[in-house]
Order: C-alpha cells, then sequence, then structure tokens
C-alpha cells in the first residue's frame, strides 16, 4: 500500500507565537475568569443582578474563548499546515505579523470596549466596539490572502473543499460583526441576542467544525498509512 508523503516543512515557523500565546490565554481563562464567573453567578442576590453579572461578564469570556483561543490557534496551524500540504500559492508580501497583531488588537478592543460601555454606559464605547469589529474582518481577510486557499492548488485533495467552505464561512461570520450594532439600534434591541446566536453558528459550526473535518479527513489517512485515491471523495458530507 503506498503511503502519503508530507511536503516538507520548515524546521522554524514565524507563526509559533500563534500556537503558543492561545495555551497561555486558555490558561490564564480558564484558571481566573471561569472562576470570577462562576462566583458572580452564585452570589447575586436577585434575577436582575444574575442577568447584569452574566451580561458583563459571559460575552467577553466567550471571545477570549472563540477568538484568544480558537482564532489564533486554527490562524497558526492554518498557516503552517495549509499551503504545504496543498500546495497553494503565498502571496509575495508574509502577513502572519499583521494578523497576529489585528487579531489579538481586535480581541482586547472588544473587550475592554464591550465592558466599558456596559458599565459606563458612554456612547464613545459603541464606536470603539464597532472599530473592534471591523478589525476582526480585517484579519480574517488578511488571514485568507496569507492562505491563499482560494488560489489554484499544484496538490489538490479531497479535503480542500472542507478547508475553503471554512474560510467561506470565517469571511461571513466576520462580515456580520459590523452590522451587529446596526441591527441592535434598527431592532430597538439593546442586544441583539438572535443576530450574536447567528455569529456564533456560523464561526463555531461554519468555520470550527469544518476545520475539524478538513484537517482530521487529510492527516489521518496519512498517519495510517492510506491511500488516499482509494478513499471516498467525501462529496456527501460536502453538500
Amino acid at each position: 500500500m503506498r503511503r502519503q508523503r508530507w511536503l516538507p516543512l520548515p524546521s522554524t515557523s514565524p507563526t509559533r507565537h500563534f500556537r503558543t500565546a492561545p495555551t497561555r490565554f486558555k490558561s490564564i481563562t480558564s484558571s481566573l475568569l471561569d472562576p470570577i464567573l462562576f462566583f458572580a453567578k452564585a452570589t447575586a442576590y436577585s434575577q436582575a443582578q444574575l442577568i447584569s453579572r452574566v451580561a458583563l461578564l459571559d460575552g467577553p469570556l466567550r471571545d477570549m474563548q472563540l477568538l484568544g483561543f480558537g482564532a489564533l490557534i486554527i490562524a497558526g496551524v492554518s498557516q503552517r499546515f495549509v499551503p504545504h500540504v496543498y500546495g497553494l500559492q503565498r502571496p509575495p508580501r508574509d502577513l502572519h505579523r499583521p494578523i497576529f497583531i489585528l487579531i489579538n488588537g481586535a480581541l482586547l478592543l472588544d473587550i475592554a470596549s464591550y465592558v466599558a460601555l456596559r458599565l459606563t454606559g458612554r456612547s464613545v464605547f459603541i464606536y470603539t466596539l464597532e472599530l473592534a469589529y471591523v478589525l476582526m474582518l480585517a484579519w480574517a481577510v488578511l488571514l485568507v490572502k496569507q492562505l491563499g486557499v482560494f488560489s489554484r492548488a499544484a496538490q489538490p485533495d479531497r479535503t480542500l473543499k472542507f478547508v475553503r467552505s471554512a474560510y467561506v464561512w470565517l469571511l461571513a461570520a466576520a462580515a456580520m460583526l459590523p452590522f451587529f450594532l446596526p441591527y441592535g439600534f434598527w431592532t430597538r434591541q439593546g442586544f441583539a441576542h438572535d443576530y450574536m446566536a447567528a455569529y456564533h453558528h456560523a464561526y463555531t459550526v461554519g468555520f470550527v467544525s469544518m476545520m475539524i473535518v478538513g484537517v482530521a479527513s487529510r492527516v489521518v489517512p496519512i498517519l495510517a498509512g492510506l491511500d488516499a485515491s482509494r478513499l471516498s471523495r467525501l462529496a456527501q458530507f460536502a453538500q
């Protein structure tokens, strides 16, 4: 049975901080913020105070988990893995540093603006929160450009459609964010839960799940020493 071979990867990668930073980030959020949120819920003396505390803490914690951990680790692994495995065309300029700065900067601005808006109610933080959402769209576009995921693949594979679908969902989810605040204003909602839930589903079920299926379907046969040409095309799952 013919074994698949990995393309040679560089011994060192400038994207290694994408993989180390989220691990530390997740450790901090799990060890510090989760107990704080639990304590805030457990000590609330009324339903109104419980709702207020959850509204203040739950959103930032979730953003730290999805973007501080999820986005950084996927962005790091994608830059290390995707272009080499599929033979994708890389951009003339390496964008890994601007992407790293934008992911972290947008997240920090998002959390600071949201908490400040909840605590003070000052309208200036609406604009800084909107800026954070625009920056999130910016890093998503730059990441797609960095990977060249929609360029012609020198080594096409049955799993590439899942990776491309994942990044379509990422762009769709990121494009939704700048319209979150205007949607809440137009529908006269203080916080548009339905819209935010739609964004979370596009990001987690669309982007994250598709990436898991695509990368796992590519890596597992290689580790098992299977011939990819004899495996199913996974077409039924892509429909």
